[in-house]
């Protein structure tokens, strides 16, 4: 898990866009990025 801190929301929101559901690692795993429950 990581928490991430954006001054922006429309920066955050286009950060979550471009990076959920990408590959990551030798594994080809996926990140999950979202919004803070």
């Amino acid at each position: 898990f990581a928490f991430v801190y954006m001054d922006d929301e429309r920066d955050a929101e286009d950060a979550i866009r471009a990076l959920d559901r990408t590959e990551f690692g030798r594994h080809g795993r996926r990140l999950r990025v979202e919004w803070t429950k």
